[in-house]
Formats: structure tokens, sequence, C-alpha cells
């Protein structure tokens, strides 16, 4: 093998073990970068191999319920499920958040009245506040994967 595909499959395998723990401790969404930048623990703007390391023992341990230095199947179910419901909860608390708009830990009638209603807007092609079956149809086919008119 020559040394130029050497370096290729070193590097695409190194870019492999330091993306792997920081997208599984932080989910598959969201902004990667980001993420793979909270392995940066000495705070310089970039990630050392020793972080990644470090960062991919960490979710290791957290892993490792039973604390014996491996991972089962039953132990890895766990630790993706928790990592799940840490997101679902953060999505619900900021959508909470986002009505709660006077910040008093409730939300009103008047403040879920005045939500956004994205799907509406888009749906409204000619913005008269109705939207007809015909804007409906139109809106659903131009969202992907999805069929626009259902018998």
């Amino acid at each position: 093998m020559n040394n130029a595909l050497k370096k290729l499959l070193v590097a695409g395998s190194l870019a492999a073990i330091a993306i792997t723990p920081i997208a599984v401790a932080q989910g598959h969404g969201g902004n990667r970068a980001e993420h793979f930048m909270k392995a940066d623990t000495n705070g310089d703007g970039a990630v050392s191999l020793d972080e990644v390391r470090a960062a991919d023992a960490e979710l290791f341990s957290e892993a490792d319920a039973n604390g014996d230095g491996f991972l089962s199947k039953d132990e890895m179910a766990a630790f993706h499920e928790a990592k799940r419901e840490e997101r679902r909860e953060r999505r619900q608390e900021k959508r909470f958040e986002r009505l709660d708009t006077n910040g008093d830990g409730l939300i009103s009638a008047d403040e879920h009245a005045a939500r956004e209603t994205p799907m509406f807007d888009r749906a409204d092609a000619n913005d008269d506040g109705v939207v007809t079956r015909e804007e409906m149809e139109a809106a659903a086919s131009k969202r992907p994967g999805r069929p626009g008119k259902r018998d």
C-alpha cells in the first residue's frame, strides 16, 4: 500500500473515531461541529486526539452502568435511550419557553393563541387567512417524501 493511501486511511479512521463519541453524546441532529468542539477541553479552538480519546473514555464510562469495563447490549440500549430522553426533554423545555412569553412558568390562553403557525402560513399561498383544500394539497406535495394527495 502506498504512503498516500495509508495517510488517507489513517485520516479517515481518525475522523470517524473523533466524531463518533461526540455525535453519540449529543445525538444525531444539530450542529455537529459545535458538538465536536465540546471535546476541546483546553479551549484552544482545536480538538486533539487526546481530547477525543478522553471524551470517548468519559462516554464509555457513562454507558458502562455496572462499571465492569465492558458494554453489554442492554447497557448500550439504556445509554442511547437515556440520551434520547435528554434530547426530548431539552426540546420540550425550549418549546415551553418559546410559548411562555412572559416567563411566569405558565402558558396562558393568550400566549397559546399568539404562537406562530408556520404550517398554516406556508399552506396559505395567497395570504388570505384561509387554507383551501387545494392550498393544503399543494403545500403537502412540496414536502419531501410526503405524498400530496391521499385517497
